[in-house]
């Protein structure tokens, strides 16, 4: 049991919603005092104040934009300064806006890693007792899907992928800082006052309309009662879903979670093409009566190269070379300009271009999220306007990290829980349907690739012992086999469907469960 007296909060979105629901909890609960942070100052200082009135001096604000991560520091000294220490971090700020995604990505993301990465650092140096918590606040979009709003479901199941890796056992023996998750269903906050504005077109708000009868919404103060009595019991690692005004409960996530599409004389795109698992893909793709293929990637020494080897191997006329960085839109889109110019059709594009690095992880978010992001949006679009016949093909390359957590990677199996959700709202019928555009999940587990090269630069000391005690743990398979499985379920696979890739054998299909079948008793 984790007693709330005397100890000391710092809860971001705290000017209002859930945020501010649970600051008003705590301060019910006889903490020494709450870090209201929030970007909108007026609301920040107005509900301060009124705070004051009612508990004492309690309570302070500090206005900050949670992405600018010195901004988001400053906030953590000040708590520290007012109050001495710092034992609870409430990751509550988010926004909704597809329309805006690279906002969405920066807000609801990045400055949540931001808020982790403080966390564990000011708590362990600075917290009262032997025990701090940091609660990050997802959503129920970050264990389902809703069809209208893809790219903030991405965000959400990136929150709940954090969450689990930073709430490992091997995080807690170190920091002794549980971290939690909790998944809010619908909720009557600002967050949710959707319009067409807000989604990535009217087609999207028709999706909408369609499910509204089926969104019941709680009031936000549900929602932070329910967080307080998770703090109070909840183990590091956990999940949790609060929804429909009810306490809150505990879901477990598993382990892992037809027509044949014909090969022949289509045209492809792959990311990522010039090594690993896209070059094996590159030939295995050619190797099945391919047309042509784009092969995008930022190495232009080793892309050209690979465009020499398949032209020997299949033949001239079948491959070009595209270097660019897919987290920039305008550089990837180049890339689909110039197939069309090259082969006039598109068929298939497969979002394998990632990396590892925990240390620059900004960079891993702009290529792993973004990239794929970037990749979808630019698919749907050029697949249903160039394709050669009535069906095109996503293939959204995330790793058995979308589901599994390793411990050494972080935020990295964030943004492949990311990919996981994405690929999961735009593979929905709903879509399908309206684009006969199949999007498909594949989730490798260790692979020999580049990804892994130069590993110790990437990850901290103590990532680097969790990493040695992965590798030798796992059977590592190569890049070959997983093109090779990849191909069969581009042939074979629904859209929507997600398949596992491991250990050289044969790829398996999973079946993610509703969250309401996870519940633990």
């Amino acid at each position: 049991m984790f007693d709330l007296k005397n100890k000391v909060a710092l809860v971001t979105g705290g000017a209002s919603g859930i945020g501010l629901c649970s600051v008003k909890e705590f301060l019910k609960n006889d903490v020494k005092g709450v870090a209201i942070i929030d970007v909108n100052e007026v609301a920040g200082s107005i509900v301060a104040q009124e705070l004051k009135n009612e508990f004492g001096d309690k309570v302070i604000f500090v206005k900050v934009d949670i992405t600018a991560k010195d901004q988001f520091e400053e906030a953590f000294k000040e708590t520290i300064k007012r109050f001495g220490y710092l034992d609870i971090v409430i990751n509550s700020a988010g926004v909704l806006d597809d329309r805006r995604w690279k906002l969405e990505v920066d807000v609801n993301l990045n400055g949540t890693i931001h808020g982790n990465l403080l966390a564990l650092d000011y708590i362990q140096r600075n917290r009262q007792g032997s025990e701090g918590v940091i609660v990050n606040i997802a959503s129920i979009a970050g264990i389902s899907v809703r069809g209208f709003l893809p790219i903030y479901n991405a965000t959400k199941h990136a929150i709940v992928g954090l969450s689990r890796t930073f709430g490992l056992k091997a995080h807690y023996e170190r920091t002794n800082i549980k971290v939690i998750c909790v998944c809010p269903g619908p909720t009557t906050t600002t967050l949710v006052n959707y319009s067409v504005e807000k989604l990535l077109g009217q087609e999207y708000m028709d999706i909408k309309d369609e499910v509204k009868s089926e969104l019941k919404y709680q009031r936000p103060e549900s929602v932070g009662e329910g967080i307080i009595k998770v703090i109070s019991t909840a183990e590091t690692g956990s999940v949790w879903i609060i929804e429909n005004g009810e306490a809150p409960y505990e879901i477990e996530i598993p382990f892992y979670l037809n027509n044949m599409f014909d090969l022949e004389g289509k045209v492809a795109l792959v990311t990522g093409g010039a090594s690993g698992i896209g070059l094996a893909t590159v030939k295995e793709l050619l190797a099945n009566g391919l047309k042509g293929i784009t092969i995008v990637d930022f190495n232009d020494t080793a892309g050209k190269k690979v465009v020499q080897e398949v032209t020997e191997e299949f033949g001239a006329n079948k491959a070009i070379f595209v270097k660019a960085d897919i987290g920039d839109i305008t550089e990837f889109r180049g890339a689909f300009d110039a197939t069309i110019e090259k082969f006039n059709n598109l068929d298939i594009v497969i979002n394998n271009a990632g990396i590892l690095d925990e240390v620059e992880w900004e960079k891993m978010i702009k290529t792993n999220i973004n990239g794929t992001i970037h990749g979808i949006l630019l698919a749907l679009e050029y697949i249903q306007k160039y394709r050669n016949t009535v069906d095109g093909v996503i293939i959204n390359v995330a790793s058995i990290a979308a589901f599994n957590i390793s411990g050494y990677n972080p935020i990295y199996t964030s943004t492949k829980h990311a990919i996981g959700g994405l690929s999961h709202s735009f593979g929905l019928n709903t879509y399908y349907n309206n684009t006969k555009v199949k999007v498909i999940t594949i989730c490798p587990t260790a692979t020999y690739t580049p990804l892994l090269m130069d590993i110790e630069e990437k990850l901290s000391k103590s990532q680097m012992e969790m990493y040695e005690s992965f590798r030798q743990k796992y059977i590592f398979q190569t890049p070959n086999h997983v093109a090779k499985e990849l191909v069969l379920v581009m042939k074979n696979g629904t859209s929507g469907s997600v398949w596992i890739i491991e250990n050289c054998k044969s790829r398996y299909q999973i079946e993610v469960p509703h969250y309401s079948k996870m519940r633990m008793l």
